[in-house]
């Protein structure tokens, strides 16, 4: 069995010029994970987050707590184009221990990646309505491949946000 998660970068929001704050790119990708690796995938994670992040939660805190500690790409990103040497060498070993760790647990992605017009229209909705449908397309032909079957798609960002109400 696979388990599909799906997670979104950037917004739905058209750009109402080239100094909108609106982000310039919506990306919608799809994880496709074997079910009997979520569990080391997730530990995997964690141990990820505490080597490169160690200060991100309170000394003392749980499992849990780190599972729940959001690191965010457009971090990573920033200082993937830093001045600093160290800050783009931290970043492109974040990335490429990250790809590692998925690789080892044999994980399969796909994603689509939408450039926004400046200024123009943006539909957000649709664009974000076919996505979800490529990424269920393309784990259902992944499932047929495999002749496996799956559970999903999975949203983190919906799971993410409902805990941050909380």
């Amino acid at each position: 069995m696979f388990v599909c998660y799906v997670d979104e970068a950037g917004c739905t929001g058209e750009l109402d010029g080239p100094a909108s704050a609106v982000q310039p790119v919506f990306v919608l990708a799809g994880l496709f994970l074997p079910a009997r690796r979520v569990d080391s995938l997730t530990r995997g994670w964690v141990q990820l987050k505490q080597q490169y992040f160690p200060n991100r939660i309170p000394p003392g805190s749980n499992f849990h707590d780190w599972m729940v500690a959001e690191i965010k790409g457009s971090d990573i990103r920033k200082q993937a184009r830093g001045a600093s040497r160290n800050d783009r060498r931290f970043a492109h070993q974040v990335i490429a221990s990250s790809l590692d760790l998925l690789e080892r647990h044999d994980a399969c992605a796909t994603a689509r990646v939408f450039v926004k017009p400046i200024p123009g229209p943006f539909e957000g909705t649709s664009v974000y309505t076919s996505s979800v449908q490529s990424v269920c397309r393309t784990f259902q032909q992944l499932l047929q491949q495999r002749e496996d079957y799956g559970l999903g798609p999975v949203n983190t960002s919906a799971v993410h946000q409902r805990r941050e109400r909380r």
